[in-house]
């Protein structure tokens, strides 16, 4: 019998996690499938029940419910227990186990494009599970992290600085405090919808604090429709080096292609799919 994974999430038909899967699941000839399987905000309840009913082995977890799927697993993960984010779910022995592959994703893509992490200070936009995730690997790399969020991140960002040992800092999400820091950085990273196409994502209030960042800087945004995002344009406009989160996407689907299958894709295979995605 064929083994059954998916996508489950909001608003999922734009998300290209699917045509990822699907196209490795061909390529290594597996005898598998892989769908989306939209899931209503608050309807998480209904996650235990849906994955036994449709026989799932694995399913990705997307956006809003990589933290409310964890009340319903039965183990989690150090990393995404600690970043309260989960978006790879498998089916074992042991119940439902949820991990994170953002952080590993996101690292991937920045190691691809050359960049060295270890002695950096990042700027992290966003307190969600993706920002957590990828704040959290880049402390772990040796990298300083100021989070700059429209909610409150002060309980995260000072449990990160007491678990990994580097400094980090919490600022409230405005035009003032993104001109203040833009200087004492050197990489920065949008994990916001901010740009987003689509309607999912706000406009982004002002791109002034961009010429206080300085020249070497590595500007990564999450968001990868459109692929030229309002931040990447804006940013490559000044000079800046600045790519989209569609990298980090597929690094993300790779690692959990491997959770599920045991199969770990090849680089060529790997970088044929970016890509064709990139055409």
């Amino acid at each position: 019998m064929p083994a059954h994974y998916a996508l489950i999430g909001y608003r999922v038909a734009q998300n290209l996690l699917p045509k990822i899967m699907q196209t490795l699941i061909e390529h290594y000839q597996l005898d598998a499938d892989y769908n989306t399987l939209p899931v209503l905000p608050g309807e998480m309840r209904l996650f235990p029940k849906l994955m036994k009913s449709r026989n799932i082995s694995g399913c990705n977890v997307g956006m809003p419910h990589r933290e409310s799927v964890i009340s319903y697993l039965d183990v989690v993960s150090p990393n995404a227990s600690f970043c309260r984010s989960v978006n790879t779910v498998l089916s074992t022995a042991d119940g439902l186990l949820g991990r994170s592959t953002d952080g590993a994703g996101f690292l991937y893509a920045l190691t691809k494009d050359g960049v060295q992490v270890s002695g950096r200070t990042a700027m992290v936009l966003g307190a969600g599970g993706a920002a957590r995730s990828i704040a959290y690997a880049l402390a772990l790399s040796g990298a300083d992290v100021i989070m700059l969020a429209f909610e409150n991140a002060e309980p995260f960002v000072s449990a990160l600085s007491v678990k990994t040992g580097v400094f980090t800092e919490y600022l409230p999400f405005t035009v003032k405090n993104l001109t203040e820091t833009a200087p004492k950085v050197n990489l920065v990273v949008n994990a916001t919808p901010l740009g987003m196409a689509g309607g999912a994502g706000a406009i982004w209030p002002a791109f002034e604090w961009l010429y206080g960042l300085p020249k070497d800087v590595v500007i990564s945004d999450v968001v990868y429709t459109p692929a030229d995002t309002p931040l990447v344009r804006e940013a490559r406009q000044r000079g800046l080096q600045a790519s989209n989160g569609l990298a980090m996407l597929v690094w993300q689907a790779v690692e959990s292609f491997a959770l599920f299958t045991g199969v770990t894709p090849d680089e060529e295979t790997v970088q044929s799919i970016l890509r064709s995605l990139q055409a």
